[in-house]
Parts: C-alpha cells; sequence; structure tokens
C-alpha cells in the first residue's frame, strides 16, 4: 500500500500552524489580562520600590556631590600650599641676593 506524504503533509503543516496561532492568541490574552487589572496591593508596592529606588537615587547622587565637592576643596588647598611654597622660596632667593650684594 502506498501512501502519498504529500497529501499528509498539506493538513499537518495547517494544524501546526492553527497551534502555533492559538498559542500566540492565549499568550497575548495573558499578558493583556495582567496589564489591564493590577490589584491595588501590587500597584501599592510597585509604587513602594520606585520610591525605595528613587530614594536611593538621591542619597547616591548626594553621597557622590560632597565627595566631588571634598576633592574640590583638597585640590584648591594643595594648589594654596604650592603657590605659598613658590612665594616662599622667591622671597628666600631675593633675600639671599640681597645679603650678597650688600
Amino acid at each position: 500500500m502506498k501512501l502519498n506524504y504529500k497529501s499528509l503533509a498539506t493538513p499537518a503543516v495547517l494544524a501546526f500552524t492553527l497551534l502555533i496561532g492559538a498559542t500566540d492568541v492565549a499568550s497575548a490574552q495573558g499578558r493583556r489580562g495582567r496589564g489591564q487589572e493590577p490589584s491595588q496591593e501590587s500597584s501599592q508596592q510597585t509604587q513602594e520600590q520606585k520610591d525605595k529606588r528613587q530614594a536611593e537615587q538621591e542619597a547616591r547622587r548626594a553621597a557622590r556631590q560632597q565627595q566631588q565637592g571634598q576633592r574640590q576643596q583638597a585640590q584648591q588647598t594643595r594648589q594654596n600650599e604650592r603657590q605659598s611654597e613658590r612665594q616662599q622660596t622667591i622671597q628666600q632667593r631675593a633675600e639671599q641676593r640681597g645679603q650678597r650684594e650688600a
């Protein structure tokens, strides 16, 4: 007995296509269902998590700004010290020259 595989392939492909289509529709409906009616408790938890993340971000931002301010202040202090040392060196050399000439 000969089987005509071509005639069996067409219904198999159609059945497979219908199965995939039905699965996609069911998944999409499930996503829509979850998105349309969030429970009040879930919404509140989400808002609390969002607030917590925002507070953490603000705390990190404030810490970074404080560190940056401290670095800038330290850099300014070092520059002032170097400038003062240079001025002292210049003054000492001028005094030494004045003593030699006198």
